[in-house]
């Protein structure tokens, strides 16, 4: 499975930004809120993201619809872990708990601190930061938390998120894809116009790294030698 994750994500990639506009903004929806909610979790967030602020936000007007998309799916997308969690209870977790990666002492552990006064907070927190935006639905739904507080902190923390991340894309993304497919288009017209001299380019490429390799294992130290001593004679009677 793994293995295959690198091609599904170029995959989806290219699918997501072929689609015209109308069913690109579907798709987003779509995508968000089955990545919150922990069906699509081998696809990050901040992909999903730079995809639809890239292919969607063509100015200011745009840019804030994409993050209140973004954050109305992602919101939606929550509740789905978090009532299995709550309705489901332990057993049912753990039924499907192998593909995310989940123990029962890790479930106990997590449903503890959210059971804890700084629960609530805890899923402000981790919605807004990258990597942890996925890891409060289930605990806080095993601990029981109120339906009200889950929901408004979690759209507070993914709607931080979401601006500041997609503000990002919208002011540095656009100018550096657009860099690297220009940088792409030469590399391709070179090697098409000139095959001779891309060969000769990729040999002292090649070349130079075994040089730099070669080099940087001759200043690696040895590893000492130790030399064991004969054990002592014993004194003749």
């Amino acid at each position: 499975m793994c293995q295959r994750l690198p091609g599904a994500i170029v995959g989806f990639v290219d699918w997501f930004l072929g689609l015209p506009e109308p069913l690109a903004w579907l798709a987003f929806v779509a995508v968000m809120a089955l990545e919150m909610g922990m069906i699509l979790h081998f696809l990050p967030t901040e992909l999903i993201l730079m995809l639809g602020t890239l292919r969607l936000a063509h100015d200011l007007p745009s840019l804030v619809l994409v993050v209140l998309v973004a954050t109305f799916a992602s919101t939606a997308g929550c509740l789905l872990p978090y009532g299995v969690a709550r309705y489901g209870g332990r057993p049912l977790v753990l039924r499907f708990s192998k593909p995310l990666h989940l123990t029962p002492a890790r479930l106990a552990k997590f449903e503890h601190v959210m059971a804890g006064r700084g629960g609530k907070w805890l899923v402000f927190l981790c919605r807004a930061l990258p990597g942890l935006r996925t890891a409060p639905s289930i605990p806080a739904g095993l601990a029981k938390m109120e339906a009200s507080p889950f929901i408004l902190l979690s759209a507070v923390g993914c709607g931080l998120f979401n601006a500041l991340f997609a503000g990002l894309t919208y002011l540095y993304g656009k100018p550096v894809v657009e860099r690297i497919e220009t940088g792409l288009e030469r590399v391709r017209d070179t090697v098409v116009g000139h095959p001779l001299a891309a060969a000769l380019a990729l040999l002292i490429l090649v070349l130079g790294l075994v040089a730099v390799v070669r080099w940087f294992r001759r200043r690696r130290p040895a590893a000492p030698v130790v030399v064991e001593s004969a054990p002592p004679t014993p004194p003749e009677p």
